[in-house]
């Protein structure tokens, strides 16, 4: 009687174990992913939103949650704070900056 329970004990910790990891699974690839089109967008948003640049001078582009700016920065103050910004975007993992600071 006690070894079955031990197995009955025994399987259902492994079935447990199981379903938290398969749980943990799905729960890293939930459907709160952020496209890259969307990290873009937002991206833009914010640049345009924020006043010390002109945000036609930059380039915005994404992949894999990777941004890349591109383009003319009028300051260094306005290079750090398309990075930042850029940074502050759900979705982002990584900025890649190749602005050119024209001041």
């Amino acid at each position: 009687m006690r070894r079955t329970h031990f197995i009955v004990a025994v399987a259902f910790g492994c079935t447990a174990y199981i379903a938290g990891a398969a749980f943990a699974a799905t729960a890293s690839a939930s459907p709160t992913s952020v496209s890259d089109a969307q990290i873009t967008r937002e991206v833009q948003a914010k640049l345009k939103a924020d006043m010390p640049f002109s945000a036609e001078e930059l380039r915005v582009s994404t992949r894999n949650g990777v941004v890349t700016l591109s383009g003319r920065a009028e300051t260094n103050y306005a290079e750090v704070r398309a990075i930042e910004d850029a940074h502050g975007v759900t979705g982002v993992t990584k900025v890649k900056n190749e602005l050119t600071v024209v001041s």
